[in-house]
């Protein structure tokens, strides 16, 4: 199984740029692991944009992939959860899992509709580049959850 992060915008911050590549780093060594950024939308318009986004968005995500949307009206699962969620696409053979994140407005409600799962990263209101952290980091966790590992502890 490939995992792939496409997103909106990049990570500019230097200190989280180099967190979140630390995590990928680790989880890279578990499955193969791809970052896709997306130019974010210049139209003024809140739903203009997110359909643009959204668009382009689904066209980086490969047709045979299970999408997953990271939007703050989904379920907010636990790392546990997660894991459980993560390992069984692994056993089903499922060849890419693809965690899509918005730009500044969100995520196009088409994009929520055609993914397998929504989830939140927290109930808090974060910056995209912490939320890409955020998740970097909890792929991580779940992928030494299903291994056994002590990370988790």
């Amino acid at each position: 199984m490939k995992i792939q992060i496409v997103a909106i915008g990049s990570v500019r911050d230097r200190h989280l740029r180099e967190a979140t590549d630390g995590y990928l780093d680790r989880l890279s060594s578990y499955v193969p692991v791809e970052e896709i950024e997306i130019d974010a939308g210049t139209d003024d318009d809140e739903r203009a944009r997110k359909k643009d986004e959204a668009a382009r968005l689904q066209q980086a995500v490969p047709e045979e992939a299970v999408q997953v949307a990271l939007d703050e009206r989904g379920k907010t699962p636990t790392s546990e959860s997660l894991a459980d969620w993560i390992d069984e696409r692994m056993i089903a053979g499922r060849k890419y899992l693809s965690f899509v994140m918005g730009g500044a407005f969100g995520l196009d409600a088409e994009v929520r509709k055609s993914s397998a799962w929504t989830f939140a990263l927290s109930k808090l209101t974060m910056p995209h580049e912490l939320a890409r952290l955020v998740l970097a980091e909890q792929l991580y966790r779940s992928l030494t959850i299903v291994r056994g590992e002590p990370y988790h502890k």
